[in-house]
């Protein structure tokens, strides 16, 4: 080997040395481009491993989310119908209509749950997000979205997306959607409701969703925003963490004729550095 120029490679996620070995007639110019490409490959290194990082962060959220919607509906289902079969035995021999009748809701409770687990399934089965492709709209994806509600718990769903005067960014197509999904699916399996209408639209600054039920409301009556639902550990807990970690608001006003969520997310800043380009909707 007759020369070796070696070159810091130092970033955010990766230090180290790079080291360009037998080049010919090395010159000054050679140590400030060597300087230049190590400043791009620490760089690159750099982007790579912190999309490693939020691909994890991401991995881990969604089994988060999985883990309490099993917790949240089947678990809880299945514990119901365990104790409705346990009364069963007890009473069959002495009362067998009344154990006709928990039976009977033992198997209705079983088919909401084949229902519920069926939506589940497909929900793991869409193809992820192709921001980029030709066909995709955000728009398309949530009318998608609303025949399967309609068609798996016969909630008929009114969809209204306004015609935004600014596009939305990319990065935010998928919270969206993973936020009206989660209202959707929560007034069909929790709610009773047979009507629930959703309305989006963008401003100059801001995305807002209103996603309004005729159901049974929440646990609790009244209107909150999201500071005070957290203080008092009520609403969604799944929807409440991603509204928060994007910055973005959300009331709900719960009655006995229903609910209202009322969520705004902050858009991304023209030109920002994440680079994003918009998407329409």
């Amino acid at each position: 080997m007759g020369a070796v120029l070696s070159l810091s490679l130092r970033g955010e996620a990766v230090e180290g040395r790079l080291f360009l070995a037998d080049k010919q007639g090395m010159t000054s110019d050679d140590l400030v481009l060597g300087g230049m490409v190590a400043r791009k490959i620490a760089a690159n290194l750099d982007q790579f491993y912190s999309y490693q990082r939020l691909q994890e962060v991401a991995v881990r959220a969604e089994r988060m989310r999985m883990a309490r919607d099993l917790h949240d509906g089947l678990l809880q289902s299945l514990t119901g119908v365990s104790v409705q079969l346990e009364m069963v035995n007890r009473l069959l021999a002495n009362d067998p209509q009344v154990a006709r009748n928990y039976l009977l809701e033992a198997q209705g409770l079983i088919v909401d749950e084949q229902r519920d687990l069926r939506f589940f399934v497909q929900e793991l089965k869409q193809a992820p997000f192709n921001l980029n492709g030709p066909d995709f709209t955000l728009a398309a994806r949530l009318e998608e979205l609303s025949q399967r509600i309609q068609r798996q718990w016969d909630l008929r769903v009114e969809l209204k997306l306004e015609a935004p005067e600014i596009w939305i960014p990319k990065v935010l197509v998928p919270e969206i959607y993973s936020m009206i999904r989660e209202a959707l699916s929560n007034a069909a399996r929790h709610a009773q409701a047979s009507v629930v209408r959703v309305n989006l639209g963008v401003d100059d600054s801001h995305v807002r969703i209103t996603v309004a039920d005729n159901g049974r409301g929440f646990s609790f009556r009244g209107q909150y925003d999201l500071a005070a639902l957290t203080a008092m550990q009520q609403g969604p807990m799944t929807l409440k963490e991603r509204i928060e970690s994007l910055g973005g608001c959300l009331a709900i006003d719960s009655t006995e004729a229903g609910a209202c969520l009322q969520i705004s997310l902050p858009l991304a800043r023209p030109g920002g550095q994440d680079g994003d380009s918009p998407s329409a909707s």
